[in-house]
């Protein structure tokens, strides 16, 4: 405020700091003050930059409206000060936009929004599988999409396919999500009969760094159907000596039903139980058993398997000499029956001789439907590092059939993705065979 030197007159009339007209008035005038004299001020809107005028003309420290003439003062923020906040979309550059909601897919497909979407490399088609090329056919394709009834181990799959990251449609397996239809899931239930310990499988193909699913077998793997493997698991009528299966299948964390075994737990049905006494066609590794069953330690009467003594009917005896279909890992063996380290008969296992029928050799000839990593085959088995004949599998050599062949060229619904397979191997592996 400022001081009135003589009079208290309203400062508009006495100050001598209030302005006249100045373009009218002496300041020594001795007219009305309003007029004259220089103290008199005019109205300061028009003559003293001190004068109450309306600030917004005269006065800088007026109090004008804000947005007119103190920088200080705050205007609409949306207009004067940039710190305040305007509808953040347009103002705050670091107001994040109100995210755009996604129904159904993505608002933009993915091929054209998202450049870190990893797309398939090469689609497939068909019934096959070729983990470097395109395939045909229902196969298998561990890195690349499938259509039909294929695998998947990366993406989602359509049909009765495999993918174990995704969930699956059809008699497929997803690893880490539910599944629909005859497949497997090791972290949960399980419908249908599938196997698959660790990964899956769709087909009647193999795979000899994936599982299998039909009538196969992989030494290094899994297999299902009608096959023995001592050192891998099984499915259907079959034993697995470590893990559990469901119906016709395996479940390596659950309980089993039906002709199946759980070394660890009860079984139902004909079954395997090293752990617990079973009845009926069943095995007990540790007790005696009743009907055809298998007791590892002790005799055995029926169809049933003794790893340590001889058994009758159609039985195992990994150590001594079986009748019937049965296992004899070490011996030889009669009917439909399995020997690791000798050859076998009917439809059996023999990992190091040869076998007839429906059979496994891993390392010698077979005959039938049977595997042979080391040797020729005949009919639908695999051979992961010789030639094969039917739907089989050999992932070193060239196959016939509907197979797979992981690094050569097939014939049939089949894949080996690096050579070409002909009739021709059939007629050898037999030539051979007989020979």
């Amino acid at each position: 405020m400022l001081r009135l030197r003589h009079r208290s007159k309203p400062r508009a009339q006495t100050d001598r700091h209030r302005s006249k007209p100045r373009a009218q008035t002496d300041r020594h005038s001795s007219k009305p003050r309003a007029q004259s004299d220089r103290r008199r001020s005019k109205p300061r809107a028009q003559t003293d930059r001190h004068s109450s005028k309306p600030r917004a003309q005269t006065d800088r420290h007026s109090s004008k409206p804000r947005a007119q003439t103190d920088r200080h003062r705050s205007k609409p923020r949306a207009q004067s000060d940039r710190h305040r906040s305007k509808p953040r979309a347009q103002t705050d550059r670091h107001r994040s936009k109100p995210r755009r909601r996604l129904t159904g897919t993505r608002s933009k497909p993915r091929a054209q929004t998202d450049r870190h979407r990893s797309k398939p490399e090469l689609r497939l088609t068909g019934t096959a599988l070729n983990p470097e090329r395109r395939l045909t056919g229902t196969a298998l394709n561990p890195e690349l999409r499938l259509t039909g009834a294929a695998l998947n181990p990366e993406r989602r799959l359509t049909g009765t396919a495999l993918n174990p990251e995704r969930s699956l449609t059809g008699t497929a397996l997803n690893p880490e999500r539910r599944l629909t239809g005859t497949a497997l899931n090791p972290e949960r239930r399980l419908t249908g009969t599938a196997l698959n310990p660790e990964l899956r499988l769709t087909g009647a193909a193999l795979n000899p760094e994936l599982r299998l699913t039909g009538t196969a077998l992989n030494p290094e793997r899994r297999l299902t159907g009608t096959a023995l493997n001592p050192e891998l698991r099984l499915t259907g009528a079959a034993l697995n000596p470590e893990r559990r299966l469901t119906g016709t299948a395996l479940n390596p964390e659950r309980r089993l039903t039906g002709a199946a075994l759980n070394p660890e737990l009860r079984l139902t049905g004909t079954a395997l139980n090293p752990e617990l006494s079973l009845t009926g066609t069943a095995l007990n590794p540790e007790r005696r058993l009743t009907g055809a069953a298998l007791n590892p330690e002790l005799s055995l009467t029926g169809t049933a398997l003794n790893p340590e003594r001889r058994l009758t009917g159609t039985a195992l005896n990994p150590e001594r000499r079986l009748t019937g279909t049965a296992l004899n890992p070490e011996r030889r063996l009669t009917g439909a029956a399995l020997n690791p380290e000798r050859r076998l008969t009917g439809t059996a296992l023999n990992p190091e001789r040869r076998l007839t029928g429906t059979a496994l050799n891993p390392e010698r000839r077979l005959t039938g439907t049977a595997l042979n990593p080391e040797r020729s085959l005949t009919g639908t088995a695999l051979n992961p590092e010789l030639r094969l004949t039917g739907t089989a599998l050999n992932p070193e050599r060239r196959l016939t059939g509907t197979a797979l062949n992981p690094e050569r060229r097939l014939t049939g619904t089949a894949l080996n993705p690096q050579r070409f397979c002909s009739v021709r191997v059939h007629w050898q592996v037999v030539a051979d065979a007989s020979s």
